[in-house]
């Protein structure tokens, strides 16, 4: 999945020239939290809300005359950006790949980029999220389980023969080597069209083939846990 599918377009931005306050509006009328800046039509940097506010409360502090307004407003975005190399990522970037930028750099939004690096959207860590439930299928629910197998060719396989033997419909398979032993993976699997009456059987099998951690049945509003993570 790259970055251009779930990037937001088209962007939102503020000039380098523009005042803090007039900045701070255009966030808040598009209800965003960031936007990038620009200057004579070239990308130069990001400022967030926190940013503009932290900006204000420290220039206004000691400030208690009348003019105080008169004087926020003549401060400028460029006159508290921090001039260094802009963060971005280039349009083709998977979103994975967007996700550790975001994460190593400790920020949840990032401009992207096409190959010229022109300013062509921007993609935020709750796009991100939108990905992660768009892949689990979380809106129309189902049964979930998740479960550790060996990291051999056909451990998958044999789990789906299990869920389809017994009626289900395997509709999200996700998989991690997060926090596992060594050799092993987790499977978290979503399934729709279930008899429930089989659950027990499924468990049963798939203890036998694997090692089970919980079951979430959404529907039914069912959560069982088993065992944590390693």
């Amino acid at each position: 999945m790259l970055v251009k599918g779930w990037m937001h377009k088209p962007v939102i931005t503020v000039d380098n020239d523009d005042s803090l306050i007039d900045a701070m509006d255009v966030l808040q009328k598009h209800k965003i939290s960031r936007a990038p800046v620009m200057s004579e039509g070239k990308l130069v940097g990001m400022v967030t809300m926190n940013d503009l506010k932290r900006a204000i409360d420290c220039q206004t502090a000691s400030l208690v005359d009348p003019q105080t307004i008169h004087f926020v407003s003549k401060i400028k975005i460029k006159h508290i950006l921090v001039t260094k190399k802009t963060i971005t990522v280039p349009f083709d970037f998977t979103v994975s790949e967007a996700a550790e930028i975001l994460i190593q750099n400790k920020i949840s939004g990032v401009p992207v980029v096409d190959h010229d690096g022109k300013l062509i959207g921007i993609i935020t860590e709750t796009d991100i999220f939108k990905l992660l439930t768009s892949l689990t299928c979380s809106k129309d629910r189902g049964i979930d389980f998740s479960i550790m197998v060996e990291d051999k060719t056909g451990a998958i396989k044999g789990i789906e023969e299990t869920i389809r033997k017994h009626g289900g419909r395997i509709i999200s398979i996700l998989s991690s080597y997060h926090k596992v032993l060594k050799g092993y993976r987790m499977v978290y699997l979503r399934m729709y069209d279930l008899d429930r009456n089989m659950l027990d059987a499924i468990k049963k099998e798939l203890n036998e083939k694997t090692t089970l951690f919980y079951m979430i049945d959404y529907n039914k509003k069912i959560r069982e846990i088993y065992k944590t993570i390693l």
